[in-house]
């Protein structure tokens, strides 16, 4: 309003007021009223989790002035729809600024609004253009896998993604084409991107073919699929180390041996590589035991080779070949699937004294003939030695079994292999189920014959 000023002195002598008063008036105007006004953001897409800026303007604030601001789902005060991110933040005049972060908020679309508080009052503003809280569209994509692939041999996929959430999944397959009708194979199921963009398949169970990596993007309930555009090949992996047939000193391939000989072990297999070493064993029982005894230890090999096995001292007996290759810091095992037939020496000696041996032949019966228990082991030999032959017909029996057919008391149906006459057919053995029986009957007949 319009004001005048006067006032008086007032002298104590002559107790006489002294008045003045100033003709012109002063004017005292009302204050300004805050301004507030909210700028930013006007628009736009966002992803739950990224930091909106808030923006605004005020003006004519008084010291201690504060602001509190808030999202709405619509552009209008009340309904209880506000929810505030801030409370009396202190303000001052001029442009200000708040980062929102959007983490935890539902996908939707949000209206800005808040107030300056200043004087005792209010002062409200509210954005008429909203905002929008999206999650942005996941991308994803296999990476090619091509070249040529050795089966059981670990074979590395990756992918790429982008805008992926953090409880988003992977599912790789293989197929025959570039094409999705049904006959994927399925190598990984729900594999979370948040562990890692690869993954390590085990090829063993892959037939040798051609096939393309493919795979999809399980994220915000949406599925995201990608199909390699080049093939790769899976063969069948060349063999790194197996035993093959045992040979004699002269080369020629043999399941029994007599003690004391010298037996060629050889193996077969790929490049093993400069540092590869082998090594090969021989145990009582079929399967590893454990227990199998050393033939040779860490013999340096770079691929197919052989080493050699002297049996002097040895048990007569079966035993069976295994070993392994060790490559690049892992053994690849191998076992030879039947035994090797020691036979006594002193079985060699009996054919030295008869001088007239045609074969010496481990069989094996399937169960043809119903005298025979699988893996009985049944040895023949054939001679001319009338006398011999006596011997060891009284010795040890009459009944010999060769090839599945049973010979009983000089009957023979069908006639014996090889144009043997059934004199000459002499029965070392019938079914023998252990090297003992055979060492008995050979010591028997030795002492008969005084060898």
């Amino acid at each position: 309003g319009n004001y005048y000023v006067g006032g008086y002195l007032y002298e104590h002598v002559s107790a006489t007021p002294r008045f003045s008063r100033l003709g012109a008036t002063i004017t005292i105007q009302a204050a300004p009223a805050p301004t507030f006004a909210l700028t930013g953001p006007i628009s736009g897409t966002f992803a739950p989790g990224e930091t909106v800026e808030i923006t605004w303007t005020a003006g004519n604030l008084p010291d201690g002035s504060t602001i509190s601001l808030c999202c709405d789902t619509d552009a209008a005060w009340g309904g209880a729809q506000e929810h505030w991110l801030k409370v009396d933040q202190h303000t001052a005049n001029g442009g200000g600024i708040y980062s929102w972060d959007t983490t935890g908020f539902a996908p939707g679309t949000y209206y800005v609004g808040g107030y300056v508080y200043s004087n005792g009052k209010a002062t409200f503003s509210h954005l008429t253009q909203p905002i929008t809280i999206a999650p942005r569209a996941a991308a994803f994509s296999v990476v090619d896998v091509t070249g040529t692939h050795d089966s059981g041999t670990p074979t590395t996929i990756y992918w790429t993604t982008t805008n992926a959430p953090d409880d988003a999944a992977v599912s790789l397959c293989y197929d025959t084409d570039t094409v999705w009708n049904g006959n994927e194979k399925w190598i990984k199921v729900d594999q979370p991107t948040s562990v890692a963009h690869s993954y390590s398949w085990n090829t063993t169970a892959v037939a040798p073919g051609t096939y393309y990596i493919a795979g999809y993007l399980y994220a915000n309930g949406k599925a995201t699929l990608s199909h390699s555009a080049q093939s790769f090949t899976v063969r069948t992996a060349p063999e790194v180390f197996g035993l093959t047939t045992p040979m004699s000193a002269g080369c020629t391939e043999s399941r029994t041996y007599t003690v004391g000989e010298t037996i060629r072990l050889p193996w077969t297999g790929g490049q093993l590589g400069a540092n590869g070493k082998v090594s090969i064993c021989y145990g009582t029982a079929a399967d590893w035991t454990g227990k199998e005894d050393w033939i040779v230890v860490d013999l340096p090999a770079t691929g197919p080779g052989l080493t050699t096995w002297d049996t002097t001292g040895m048990t007569p007996g079966d035993y069976y070949i295994g070993g392994y290759a060790y490559v690049d810091g892992k053994p690849t095992f191998d076992r030879l699937s039947g035994p090797i037939h020691l036979l006594d020496s002193r079985l060699r000696k009996m054919v030295e004294v008869s001088g007239v041996l045609n074969d010496l032949v481990p069989l094996f019966s399937g169960g043809a003939d119903a005298t025979l228990t699988v893996g009985d082991k049944i040895y023949q030999l054939y001679c001319s030695d009338a006398e011999l032959r006596a011997k060891v017909h009284q010795f040890i029996g009459k009944a010999v079994v060769v090839r599945g057919t049973q010979w009983a008391d000089g009957v023979v149906s069908p006639l014996p292999p090889n144009g043997i006459s059934v004199t000459d057919l002499c029965p070392l053995a019938t079914v023998l189920t252990g090297h003992d029986q055979l060492t008995s009957a050979v010591d028997s007949v030795f002492a008969e014959l005084g060898a």
